[in-house]
């Protein structure tokens, strides 16, 4: 009780003495509250009366900043796979590394290999006046081996830059692409990426025939939806650092006369050979596909090179060669594939025994998804010559069977 008579004392004493203070303090909060609303009411007349162009710049201008770095990451396309294998040799070699003789890049018998990572970011080009460029680095035991130049990095870290250009589409015509730097061959029916061909193994053309890359400048310009023409200007066959003063020429000519098939004339011409500008190389590479049905494409290659003194008995060396494939889709899920090749090397140049190779390739693959694809290889291969390694020494034949796996992303 006598809490409550306390409170009620000084509300009764004191409040009375602070009155006028509280009262000065609220005349000066309502004088101050009536200043900022005169003030506000100045600021929306001045807005209305700006345009409405003015006003949207500054929001323009935030909304291009933002959308700057999406529109340069929506124009790339970027990717890659992973490409393994297992093999055997029924010879069965000596040796597992390197054991299944004259292969390209499926060279080791009884092992598993991890043939390549391949990891691609490019900016295509479509319209006139329009730059892009790609770059393809690989990883793997395929990156080694396609690293052939000495002059150029270091051929034993597994690790190669398959493709570095820029391109650039001059508004001339229909319009003239120019690409400047390393790319890969225009020649042949196969490509380094096993999972792009019908079967695992390359093909003896592709290892011996023909080039893996070019280093320099490329034109390509489209006289029609059915003809075009490529020209090369290049250091040679797989040299990123020339091994000459001379440079290499080469061309295509791409011809579609229907949309079931297509023709390819490749050429190149030039000295290859390490301080020599008067030995030249040449090859006519030619490729047709034809597309017979939805379900069969039929893929045809011949080869004809000749290089001046460098046979092994010193003279001119010439080579040549065909290949036929069948590539058949059972189902969306299903595909099997049939190669048969002949590969003459007169003077030995190209395979180091002047012989006369032949094979016959069987594959059957089955896509589990989108991004997994399994395939099963069986190959026979068989010379002229003791060329093939067995547990005896040599023999003129092999027998390979490929387990292969490829996950793209």
């Amino acid at each position: 009780m006598s809490k409550r008579i306390f409170v009620c004392f000084l509300v009764v004493v004191l409040l009375p003495a602070f009155m006028p203070t509280l009262l000065l303090a609220g005349e000066q909060s309502v004088d101050q509250l009536l200043r900022r609303i005169e003030q506000l009411e100045k600021r929306v007349a001045e807005l209305e009366a700006t345009p409405a162009t003015a006003l949207a710049q500054p929001q323009e201008e935030q909304a291009a900043a933002v959308e700057q770095p999406v529109t340069f990451l929506e124009g790339l396309e970027i990717g890659g796979f992973v490409d393994m294998a297992y093999g055997y040799n029924f010879n069965n070699p000596d040796t597992r590394k390197a054991g299944n003789a004259l292969r390209v890049f499926d060279i080791d018998h009884n092992s598993f290999s991890f043939d390549l990572l391949e990891l691609y970011v490019e900016r295509p080009i479509e319209n006139p006046g329009e730059a892009g460029f790609r770059f393809d680095l690989n990883f793997g035991q395929i990156a080694d081996l396609i690293d052939l130049d000495p002059d150029f990095g270091d051929s034993s870290d597994d690790f190669d830059v398959q493709q570095a250009y820029v391109t650039y589409r001059a508004p001339i015509g229909n319009g003239l692409d120019v690409a400047f730097g390393k790319f890969v061959t225009h020649h042949g029916a196969e490509v380094i990426e096993s999972k792009d061909n019908p079967n695992y193994s390359r093909s003896f053309l592709f290892g011996f025939a023909i080039p893996f890359t070019h280093t320099g400048v490329r034109f390509t310009y489209p006289f029609s939806d059915k003809i075009s023409y490529t020209q090369h200007i290049v250091n040679g066959w797989d040299n990123v650092v020339d091994n000459n003063d001379s440079k290499s020429l080469g061309g295509q000519l791409a011809i579609t006369p229907t949309e079931a098939f297509v023709f390819y004339l490749n050429w190149m011409y030039g000295p290859e050979q390490t301080n020599n500008e008067g030995d030249k190389r040449g090859v006519i590479d030619l490729v047709s596909t034809y597309q017979a049905t939805d379900k069969l494409k039929c893929i045809f290659n011949y080869d004809y090179g000749s290089e001046e003194d460098i046979a092994l008995d010193g003279g001119d060396a010439h080579w040549q060669g065909f290949a036929g494939i069948l590539d058949y889709d059972l189902s969306e899920k299903v595909g099997v594939a049939l190669r048969g090749e002949w590969f003459n090397d007169d003077g030995g140049s190209r395979t180091g025994t002047d012989q006369d190779l032949y094979e016959i390739t069987l594959a059957g693959e089955y896509h589990w998804t989108d991004h997994l694809m399994t395939r099963l290889e069986y190959r026979h291969d068989w010379s002229s010559k003791h060329s093939f390694l067995d547990d005896d020494g040599t023999d003129d034949e092999q027998d390979t069977l490929f387990m292969n796996v490829v996950y793209e992303f």
